[in-house]
């Protein structure tokens, strides 16, 4: 905008929070509050935002009034209401002192970028996990780590990798810091975590940074992450703190927010006003969010399909419900906020739930929470199973937990269970099926009875790593194969997914379960048998189990095709060095470029196995195995 709109805007901000950083010297500081947990029990859609909301709505006091100009005049034809309507009390939240930072300190000081909040005794990578990797190739692809991770296995080492206390590489010739789009490390791992909806993780990481008072973009993340978890006094407190910065578009419309959060109607009119009409500010959720925040109740926001965190958390201050169309956003720290947040239509709700718990971003028992507070006729859950069938959608799926959670016959409790599983094994959501259901089916008795839902109860169980309570419905399987030839080919199915579990009953040289797996494989889906074995025989090799040369020819002959993608050849040739000279962060860095959002299942089972091959060389076995169990699961096995 022109020089002197931009001023307008910066000194009647200014002006607004002036007052505030005087009187600040001569008032006591602001109590600390209680910042609520993830997974903190769900809130019912209409409850109030906050749970310290006062009954009278009257402003919540974030700090010192907050007071700015007149307003010059009305920015629309319709003018607000004469008293402020209520903002939403700032909600419990934790107390925001900086955590001693966990660091690592050279003859040079205080590396910023090499802080974290995981050492090798807590999950992290280690100290050394980046030596011999060149600074550049961090800076280049770490901001590449989607935040979209369907592999439980695969988030998993993100987390730790973007966690993890290790000195980092000193800067060379050629690796600045252009490669990162300018963002310090530290930055971007913040901002990864915070991608991927780890908000509490993020904001652990963020108090350990030495940089995090000083770095810009640091400060941005902390604001962000303060209002996805609802944190208004906070954010608002660190954007009082930003004064230096009004020149930045963000931190006028966040202290504006904060204005109308205070109550100061004035300040914050004329705050949006100089935005609007210097150009500034080309977001009209945002300036209409401001007017029902200053009074005017007629405002509403019917459409918002890219809702930043601001917008979100200025919908639950002003008590508007999430528009539907927010669920466009492919964003797991929007999903999230959408998902747990009580001014969300419950459907809205549980599909950005579900969409949320598929990438890690809230807990599956969060979801399960949400699936429960569902409202369902009796006649809907007597007749569970025929409606989940036609109505596939997260409100039917929601009627199939609570199904099976009122079901006190196992029988009656399995069919539920054994229709959830059928289903998402055909939707392509089967391993967040089996874990929103494992209470249920734990609690299943294993009888001569259940012998028809024996095989499923097995698969669920070992996909989960749960293989001693696995064994036991697969010995009730076998005990009913010497009559019945369907459960003999149940059975031998199985063993390479028991084996792939860790099952020591599953023997590597047991040539006479391989032949019976191979055959049951055959007469279990023939047009897809050789693809399965073949894609089994790759992960045995890659952990370390040896296929014989005959299995492998016995393959030869069938000429089956089928499509797959490789990744580019200078990543596989980079993974294959990394993992030869034991670069353990570059080698978990460069799996996850390999893998992508869809957690490696697209790739040929020659790639895999060298994915796999290469995490046990750098010492990550049991993530290796966890990974082949996984791909044996969703590819079918």
């Amino acid at each position: 905008m022109p020089g002197s709109r931009a001023e307008g805007v910066i000194v009647a901000i200014a002006v607004a929070f002036g007052a505030m950083g005087a009187a600040a010297q001569t008032t006591v500081a602001t109590p600390p509050v209680v910042t609520p947990s993830a997974d903190a029990p769900a809130t019912s859609p209409g409850a109030s935002p906050g749970a310290q909301t006062p009954a009278t709505g009257s402003p919540t006091a974030l700090g010192p009034a907050l007071r700015g100009p007149v307003r010059l005049g009305p920015r629309r034809e319709t003018k607000p209401a004469p008293t402020p309507e209520a903002a939403a009390a700032t909600p419990a939240t934790k107390p925001d002192r900086d955590r001693p930072a966990i660091v690592v300190e050279g003859l040079g000081g205080i590396d910023p970028d090499s802080t974290g909040t995981l050492d090798e005794d807590r999950g992290g990578l280690g100290l050394s996990m980046w030596e011999g990797t060149p600074r550049g190739v961090i800076e280049r692809l770490l901001p590449q780590i989607s935040g979209s991770i369907r592999s439980a296995t695969m988030r998993d080492l993100a987390r730790r990798l973007l966690l993890s206390i290790a000195q980092m590489p000193k800067r060379g010739e050629h690796d600045g810091l252009e490669a990162s789009g300018g963002k310090s490390l530290i930055a971007a791992r913040v901002e990864r975590l915070q991608a991927m909806g780890a908000i509490a993780a993020a904001g652990d990481l963020v108090r350990t940074a030495p940089s995090r008072d000083k770095d810009p973009d640091l400060l941005r993340l902390k604001t962000e992450n303060m209002l996805l978890a609802n944190n208004l006094g906070g954010a608002c407190a660190e954007a009082r703190r930003e004064t230096g910065r009004l020149v930045e578009v963000y931190w006028q419309r966040v202290l504006v927010f904060c204005q109308a959060l205070e109550g100061d109607v004035d300040g914050a009119a004329l705050g949006a006003d100089l935005l609007a009409e210097g150009g500034e500010s080309n977001d009209p959720a945002f300036l209409a969010l401001i007017d029902r925040l200053i009074g005017n109740k007629a405002v509403t926001v019917e459409s918002l399909p890219s809702p930043a965190p601001l917008h979100l958390a200025m919908l639950r201050t002003a008590r508007m419900q999430i528009p539907a169309d927010a669920l466009a956003a492919d964003s797991p720290p929007v999903l999230r906020t959408i998902g747990i947040s009580p001014n969300a239509e419950l459907d809205v709700r549980l599909g950005a739930a579900e969409r949320a718990a598929m990438v890690g971003a809230i807990s599956t028992r969060r979801l399960t929470e949400i699936y429960l507070s569902v409202g369902f006729e009796v006649e809907d859950l007597n007749n569970a199973l025929t409606i989940a069938e036609t109505e596939r959608t997260p409100r039917g799926r929601a009627l199939l937990y609570q199904a099976a959670s009122i079901q006190s016959v196992p029988t009656a409790k399995a069919a539920v269970l054994l229709k959830a599983f059928k289903l998402a094994r055909e939707e392509g959501h089967y391993p967040r099926s089996v874990q929103v259901h494992q209470s249920q089916l734990i609690d299943i008795p294993v009888s001569s009875e259940m012998v028809w839902f024996a095989a499923e109860a097995a698969r669920a169980l070992y996909a989960i790593r749960r293989p001693v309570p696995a064994r036991i419905w697969l010995a009730l399987l076998r005990q009913s194969a010497l009559r019945d030839p369907e459960a003999k080919a149940a059975a031998d199915g199985l063993w390479a997914v028991a084996r792939l579990a860790g099952d020591e009953e599953a023997r590597a040289d047991d040539e006479q379960a391989l032949d019976a797996w191979r055959k049951a494989q055959r007469a279990i889906a023939p047009d897809q048998a050789t693809r399965r074995i073949g894609l089994a025989y790759s992960l045995f090799e890659a952990l370390g189990d040896a296929v014989s040369e005959a299995a492998w020819r016995e393959l030869a002959g069938d000429l089956e095709r089928f499509t797959a993608e490789l990744p580019a050849p200078a990543l596989r040739r980079a993974l294959k060095s990394a993992a030869a000279e034991g670069r353990r962060g570059e080698t978990v860095l460069l799996t996850l470029m390999m893998a992508g959002p869809d957690g490696l299942t697209k790739l040929s089972p020659g790639v895999l196995a060298e994915i796999l091959a290469s995490l046990r060389a750098v010492g990550l076995e049991d993530e290796a195995r966890s990974l082949a169990l996984e791909l044996a699961v969703a590819l079918g096995l």
